[in-house]
């Protein structure tokens, strides 16, 4: 799972470049090679979101193409899972509770967890892509499997 960013540079020879997905995550820098140093950093900072929290942060962009100023930056597992797995929640239109039985979590709270960041253990993971085999689960990777 990889965001985009559209990097612009500044009439004075500085670099600032803005999510296409996430246009308030942003970031500065003075070289083209630092900018692209501090995107990971930013967009790991960006979607750790605070426990609990009600974001819904879109998924990325398929069809954006990289470029010399636009580049694709990598999403670290622990942010991908619970951003994808709350978006296929919403697009099947299910409760978290219906999730959780259609699983079979034994609470609410073990599937709130999976919509938060960190990592859920592989037997969870096993469960979620037995109960949903349609759930994008290679999505989830730097590397798309």
């Amino acid at each position: 799972m990889k965001y985009h960013f559209k990097i612009h540079k500044e009439e004075d020879g500085r670099y600032w470049a803005e999510g296409i997905e996430l246009p308030r995550c942003v970031t500065q820098a003075d070289t083209l090679q630092e900018i692209k140093k501090y995107l990971k950093d930013v967009l790991d900072l960006y979607l750790d979101e605070p426990q609990g929290s009600n974001v819904i942060f879109p998924l990325p962009d398929e069809s954006v193409k990289q470029s010399d100023f636009i580049v694709s930056i990598s999403v670290d597992s622990r942010f991908a899972f619970p951003i994808i797995m709350k978006n296929f929640r919403l697009q099947k239109k299910l409760t978290q509770k219906e999730a959780q039985q259609i699983i079979g979590l034994s609470n609410r709270n073990s599937y709130v967890r999976l919509e938060n960041p960190g990592n859920p253990g592989i037997e969870t993971i096993d469960k979620v892509v037995k109960a949903f085999p349609d759930f994008p689960i290679g999505k989830c990777f730097s590397t798309n499997i």
